[in-house]
């Protein structure tokens, strides 16, 4: 092209370079005689499609009119040909000059940055920021070139040919994992060349594009002063800033940066580069490539481009701790985002809490926060009811698919039916195949050998439709943790005997893989007789490896030369010498690394050991304040574990705030920080005394009662961990009921909900002197909330072992409780004969009395009980009628009594269980509110309760219960709806799966009886609904009810009140009814319903 015109004005004189976007010439503008650069772009690079996309950004940027931006003057298609005319600019790109100095480095980043804010503020992001893309003038002054040129629609950036390598190490994580590109994403590409002008190489290296895009978005670089040891740590600071792997955490704009980088210059922060710098070999071990891994690596990644053609499969990972089992599937689902495949990740946690499902539902939540909200109500739509099962924490209240409860009777003995029916693999199918129309599916369970029953049982169902879908289904698991009668055994063998899994076991390093490791640990060759001591120490571990090395540099013994940007032994330290002083075991090294950071530290990570592997900062902060530590100490203390690699901050769920299907206002249990690996835990939790642990646990338990008040059920196996390892007794058995009857209503695991029973049953024995043998002899050690899966046997010898304590206990303090937890483990162990007929009569005798009475009613639909408490001596009392309509809360209402026995009325709560009495059961039409007539009838013929009438308080279907009694009876005075369904056949969204809320309901009403339950869900008919009958109703309602509710329980409590006179609408401040402001909430309908049956002002 030399010596020819484009569009007879301007001179192609000569060639200036050759790029992958094409070739860039020097010109001379006849028309306006003066010097400009052309880019020939590359055709074959671009759909048209894309070139049209290039050429709108290119006029865009065109518009931009800065010093430290080099201005587009034209955009020209001639023939076939596309050009971008240039202003001319003599200098020298960054990628000649570095390295450079770090004050002049200062100097021209910040004219960099200057020029950025600009063009950001225009609403220009550059997108492809390098250091081929900013030259500096021999004048010393910045220009940004090549804006609007860095994408093309159609193509993939990977697949750009000639841009791979050199976009891949200055790009986003954001821009690689979502394709999006912000201002924050250029801050980021900056960073990356900040940090190469600097250091003389890029942050993250590989052999390819996908091996340095993971390294962004897996690791953390290894800090500047490594190599630039003159490196202010303002500058330091602000670069890694600059590279934080979320956009949020990145600096606000470009303009901040330029203010940070003119504060460094300052006086003060220049001399602090003349001081000595300690280097820290976490920044190293936080940034250090894949060794030794290759091949298993390589068939992995051939595993996903094989999913990538429809074929799925189970893949088992396994090794000992500190083998490398995370990181190996950390990379694999890195690769797998790259790849474009939906990838859903569950991470197993030792020690803290045994949630059914808590694994898949982790998985499935964050699955959802990266999805359009759309895209993720028509996946849950795919699923079906049962999918809310799997829903975090949100089950109590809203499980909507069958509960686990279908039971056959067989003879004497109750047996569970078909275990596909019972869990919600069906749902997690469906809503996986329906993801995988558009996208293979990777499901990535980490640290399997954790994982609760029902997730790994959910598994191995799974497992069978990989092979008609395309699902590949990746499990990671110490091998070392497992016996003959571990779940994950069982599965295993399933596995295998179906050939359903490959598995990939990670072996130990041999001597060269550890040299290896340590070079890279290091980034300098290692002595081979170092490398050999730590490999004979560590058996080639590579966790162990990384213990031992950091704890040598931390001690002195292994320092940094920065003449020769290099570790080496320091002066007088010998291989011989080390030989006999490095730590024995992986415990030892971490607990010698331990004692060298400063005391507060120690205290703060004690502390946070107890709450669990993973921690909230608003958690510790509470913990740590009844210890004398204040915020800032807690804050000092984590940034010195932070750079000892004790702990690393947990990267935020994205897309935070309200997600169809999950609790809202959930964000404060999420992890701030957690532990860099299990065992650090394990060791800094070993470290505290077992006195104090118990106290802190009861702390930690004290702390979350308040976070979670008015919704403790909610969280019932959280709290019942802590407390199980406290001190305080009374919550440890209180709280253990509640976990298991959680997990026994809403996932009808007997054996989880047994290990709660009997650790409550083993502290309440405990506590009475002359029972306290008993507590050292139950037939069967239980890890609390643990994995044990019982048999026949084991859950005869559990109902003989009550059979002896039930004679011995009455009369003594824990009778009530031991009868009530008796009950309960009898059924959830299927029994129904004397044992349990002898527990349910020890509970009734411990609770009846003056003022706890039992109402008994024989009606012609079946028996109803219910519980009348009188709020003290004397009367008549005004009664409130409790009922929530369905099984899923029914324990709540006795905590929700005592807001009324404290106000001067009686409550009479007609679905407490643990008589086993009930046989009344639900129909879904008018007899279920009727039938509750003769219940009114009872309470009212009670010599100590007003029989004036009587006030009715409703949860969910309650309230439709209560309205439809109000229509019908005078007797009822007044009525409090919470979240109330009048009409359960509304269409509009809300709360699914009310029709086998009420089978459940029923079920259970004749579970608890011993009767034989009926296989199949009721056929539900309502046959009315509260309009039909609102003009019938005088006594006053309060229809109280979330902002957030689903649209379902806004619109009826608002219609009903718009239509009933005598109603009052009153929506909640915010939120639905799991939120904190929810205790107000019924304080206020308490207050309320005093007034309507007693008047007078509100009691405080």
């Amino acid at each position: 092209m030399i010596a020819t015109f484009l569009q007879n004005r301007y001179r192609i004189d000569s060639k200036l370079g050759e790029g992958g976007m094409g070739v860039v010439y020097r010109a001379h503008d006849t028309l306006l005689e003066r010097p400009v650069a052309i880019k020939a772009l590359a055709p074959a690079l671009f759909s048209d499609a894309g070139l049209k996309r290039l050429l709108r950004e290119a006029q865009a940027a065109a518009r931009l009119s800065h010093p430290g931006i080099v201005a587009i003057h034209d955009v020209l298609q001639v023939d076939d040909g596309r050009y971008i005319v240039m202003e001319f600019v003599e200098g020298t790109t960054l990628r000649d000059l570095i390295p450079m100095p770090w004050r002049e480095a200062v100097g021209v980043m910040a004219q960099v940055f200057e020029a950025m804010e600009f063009a950001h503020a225009k609403g220009i992001v550059h997108r492809d920021l390098k250091p081929e893309n900013v030259i500096v003038t021999p004048e010393g002054r910045a220009r940004v070139m090549d804006f609007g040129l860095a994408r093309s629609e159609g193509r993939s950036r990977l697949t750009q040919t000639g841009l791979v390598v050199g976009t891949a190490h200055y790009m986003a994580p954001e821009q690689a994992l979502q394709g999006k590109a912000e201002p924050r994403s250029d801050l980021y590409a900056l960073g990356c060349v900040f940090y190469e002008l600097l250091t003389g190489q890029p942050p993250f290296q590989g052999e390819d594009a996908i091996a340095v895009i993971t390294q962004h978005i897996n690791l953390a670089p290894r800090t500047p002063r490594h190599v630039v040891p003159d490196l202010p740590a303002a500058v330091e600071a602000i670069i890694l800033k600059l590279l934080a792997k979320d956009a949020k955490e990145r600096p606000l704009s470009a303009a901040d940066v330029v203010r940070l980088l003119r504060l460094t210059t300052a006086p003060r922060i220049a001399a602090e580069a003349e001081a000595p710098i300690a280097i820290l070999l976490a920044d190293r071990m936080r940034g250090v490539r894949l060794v030794g891994r290759q091949e298993v690596m390589g068939r992995l990644l051939d595993r996903l481009d094989r999913l990538l053609a429809g074929t799925g499969g189970v893949v088992l990972v396994s090794g000992e701790p500190g083998i490398g089992k995370t990181r190996i599937v950390d990379e694999l689902i890195s690769a797998a985002r790259l790849r474009g495949l939906h990838v859903l990740v569950g991470r197993c946690h030792e020690r803290d809490v045994t949630i059914p499902y808590l694994p898949i539902s982790e998985a499935l939540e964050g699955f959802a926060r990266r999805l359009p909200s759309s895209k993720w109500e028509a996946l849950l739509a795919a699923g079906g009811d049962e999918i809310f099962q799997l829903v975090t924490d949100a089950i109590p209240k809203h499980v909507a698919g069958r509960a686990a409860t279908v039971a056959v009777m067989h003879g004497s003995q109750l047996s569970q039916v078909d275990a596909a029916a019972v869990r919600p693999t069906r749902a997690f199918r469906n809503l996986l195949t329906h993801a995988s129309a558009d996208q293979p599916v990777l499901l990535v369970i980490d640290d399997l050998h954790w994982a609760d029953p029902p997730s790994l049982a959910l598994m191995g169902d799974l497992a069978v439709y990989t092979r008609e879908i395309p699902l590949l289904i990746v499990g990671a698991y110490r091998e070392v943790e497992l016996d003959r009668t571990h779940p994950l055994s069982r599965l295993l063998l399933d596995l295998n005997r179906e050939r359903l899994a490959t598995r990939e076991r990670l072996r130990r390093f041999g001597p060269d893989e550890t040299g290896e490791f340590l070079s890279a640990l290091l980034g300098t060759q290692v002595p081979t007789d170092l490398a050999g001591l730590l490999h004979s120490e560590t058996e080639g571990n590579p966790f162990f490896i990384e213990e031992l090395t950091n704890g040598l540099i931390e001690e002195g013994r292994v320092v940094w030369d920065g003449a020769a940007s290099a570790y080496h032994l320091a002066a007088g330290v010998t291989v011989a010498r080390l030989e006999g002083e490095i730590p024995q075991g992986i415990k030892a090294a971490i607990g010698a690394r331990l004692d060298h950071l400063p005391g507060t530290a120690q205290q703060v990570l004690g502390l946070a050991s107890i709450i669990g592997r993973g921690f909230s900062l608003d958690l510790l902060n509470g913990l740590a304040s009844g210890h004398a530590l204040t915020e800032e100490e807690v804050d000092e203390a984590l940034r010195a574990a932070h750079a000892a690699r004790f702990v690393a901050p947990v990267e935020r769920r994205e897309g935070g705030g309200f997600l169809k299907g999950f609790t809202a206002g959930s964000a404060e249990i999420e992890a701030d920080f957690a532990f860099d690996h299990p065992l650090i835990h394990q060791v800094v939790y070993g470290e505290v005394e077992r006195r104090r642990r118990r106290r802190l646990h009861a702390e930690v338990g004290y702390l979350l009662e308040d976070l979670y008040r008015g919704r403790e059920g909610l969280y019932a196996e959280r709290l019942a961990y802590h407390f199980l390892e406290s001190d305080d007794d009374a919550k440890a058995i209180h709280y253990g009921v509640r976990a298991g009857d959680k997990i026994l209503l809403a996932y009808y695991d007997q054996d989880l909900a047994l290990g709660y029973y009997l650790a409550a049953l083993e502290t309440a024995l405990a506590k009475e002197p002359r029972l306290r043998h008993f507590s050292t002899r139950a037939p069967i050690a239980i890890r609390r909330g643990g994995l044990h899966r019982f048999s026949p046997e084991e859950r005869d010898a559990v109902i003989g072992y009550l059979g002896e304590i039930l004679p011995v206990v009455r009369g003594t303090e824990v009778a009530k409780a031991v009868g009530e937890m008796a009950g309960r483990i009898c059924l959830a162990a299927f029994h129904f004969g004397e044992v349990y007929e002898a527990s349910v009569v020890l509970f009734e005798e411990s609770l009846l009395g003056p003022n706890f009475q039992k109402l008994v009613v024989d009606t012609p639909h079946g028996k109803l009980v219910g519980a009348l408490e009188l709020p003290g001596d004397g009367g008549p009392f005004p009664v409130v009628m409790l009922f929530h309509g369905s099984a899923s809360t029914k324990e709540g209402l006795t905590e929700e009594a005592r807001r009324y026995l404290k106000r001067g009325m009686a409550t009479l709560r007609v679905d407490l269980p643990g008589f086993g009495e009930t046989t009344v059961m639900s129909t879904g039409t008018l007899q279920d509110a009727v039938v509750l007539k003769d219940m009114i009838t009872a309470v009212l013929e009670h010599e100590r309760v007003d029989a004036r009438g009587v006030g009715i308080a409703g949860w969910s279907l309650g309230p439709w219960h209560a309205a439809q009694l109000a229509a019908r009876d005078d007797r009822v005075l007044a009525v409090v709806s919470i979240s109330g369904v009048f009409n359960p056949g509304d269409p509009r969204p809300g709360l699914q799966g009310i029709p086998e809320a009420v089978w459940r309901a029923s079920l259970h009403a004749r579970w608890k009886a011993g009767k034989r339950p009926t296989p199949e869900p009721m056929e539900w008919a309502p046959d009315t609904n509260v309009f039909d009958v609102a003009h019938q109703i005088r006594s006053p309602m309060l229809l109280a009810y979330g902002a957030l509710e689903p649209e379902r329980f806004r619109a009826q409590a608002e219609e009903l009140a718009a239509v009933l006179p005598t109603a009052t609408a009153r929506p909640w401040r915010s939120g639905v009814h799991v939120l904190p402001n929810v205790p107000e909430a019924l304080e206020d309908a308490a207050d309320w319903m005093r007034q309507q049956l007693l008047g007078g002002a509100p009691s405080s």
